[in-house]
């Protein structure tokens, strides 16, 4: 089973997919709601990059990982509000690299 990760925080909606339970009701307390299509996957909207950074910092420390992948994906995103200045600190990564292969890392 994966690890809960951000699967998806282009624009202004945060997406993190969570089939493990036992994040969800934190998920919960920072203001994701459960995805309408897809019941494994919590949605929260973000109005700036700001609110964006803090977000990404309490999910970091609920011990979400942040996914690489395709375009603007949920580490380029990471690493550009580090760049701002508006995070700090390493953030665990997950990468696939086969259907059934990830690698678990962690940045600094």
């Amino acid at each position: 089973m994966e690890p809960p990760h951000v699967d998806r925080a282009d624009a202004d909606t945060i997406e993190v997919s969570a089939a493990d339970e036992a994040v969800t009701p934190r998920l919960l307390e920072l203001g994701f709601t459960r995805h309408q299509e897809r019941p494994d996957e919590l949605v929260r909207r973000v109005y700036s990059d700001e609110e964006k950074a803090e977000v990404f910092a309490a999910l970091r420390d609920a011990g979400l990982y942040f996914s690489w992948g395709k375009e603007w994906n949920p580490v380029e995103v990471l690493q550009f509000l580090c760049d701002k200045g508006l995070l700090k600190g390493p953030f665990a990564t997950i990468r696939w690299l086969g259907p059934d292969k990830i690698v678990l890392q962690e940045l600094p």
